[in-house]
């Protein structure tokens, strides 16, 4: 829009606004703000020194607040340690954004944070017998019934997807749907996916600790038969998303 002038550029912008695609407005200062109902990310250059600083404001993924996520907790009665282990993965997934911003890499943190906080809200439908953490017993709630017939046929993260979506979060539930064991990311994954599958491989319920030790964490609950499978699927995936997103060392 550098050489239009206001009213034009106002114009030009409009007659667009039907578009299905992506459109790339260069100068939009130069016409009025768009619609709050318009998903649309901002980048705003300065000059620093010999370089220039990018600011980017995403505006383009809707998620919940944190009062509507402890909303659902009470829902579906989700036992507190699972609700401890969904806080630690949001707050570790918003750090490792802030270490890829460092790194001249873009990714949605407080998107993140909210779909880390949400992730395993309905862990309990995978729950066959013992299948918290060592020394934590699981008494099943009356409520998990309904919800386990509700999503009848889906693990947990398919489940979370399509309640996330039913919520008007579909872009969330696509974070949250590749974070498990069942549908790990695949090559095309968004950066967002990817932070969130390795930051809740590396959370033993709200310790952040290494791959290895998770994997032992992993095996000693679990038993032989999901540990084979935690190590043929987990352990590669993780290890690549450390080799593309940390080349110089996982934070």
């Amino acid at each position: 829009l550098y050489r239009l002038k206001s009213d034009e550029a106002k114009r030009m912008v409009e007659q667009t606004h039907d578009h299905e695609g992506i459109r790339v407005i260069e100068w939009a200062d130069r016409s009025p703000p768009l619609p709050a109902s318009v998903p649309h990310i901002s980048l705003h250059f300065s000059e620093e020194g010999n370089g220039r600083t990018l600011l980017c404001t995403f505006s383009d993924i809707a998620f919940p607040a944190d009062e509507e996520i402890e909303g659902w907790r009470k829902d579906v009665d989700l036992p507190e340690h699972i609700a401890r282990h969904c806080n630690a993965v949001g707050a570790y997934a918003e750090v490792l954004a802030v270490k890829l911003h460092e790194r001249g890499f873009l990714a949605r943190g407080r998107a993140l944070r909210a779909a880390g906080k949400c992730h395993d809200l309905l862990r309990f439908i995978d729950f066959r017998g013992d299948a918290g953490p060592k020394g934590v017993e699981e008494k099943p709630s009356p409520v998990w019934e309904q919800w386990k017939q509700t999503f009848e046929g889906l693990h947990h993260e398919e489940a979370m997807a399509k309640f996330l979506r039913d919520k008007g979060y579909a872009d969330l539930g696509e974070i949250v749907r590749t974070h498990g064991l069942w549908l790990p990311p695949e090559d095309d994954a968004r950066t967002e996916q990817l932070l969130l599958y390795y930051a809740d491989k590396r959370l033993k319920l709200d310790e952040v600790v290494t791959l290895e030790e998770r994997f032992l964490d992993f095996r000693e609950r679990y038993g032989e038969q999901h540990a084979k499978m935690q190590a043929e699927v987990w352990m590669p995936q993780c290890k690549r998303i450390e080799r593309l997103l940390f080349p110089e060392g996982a934070p």
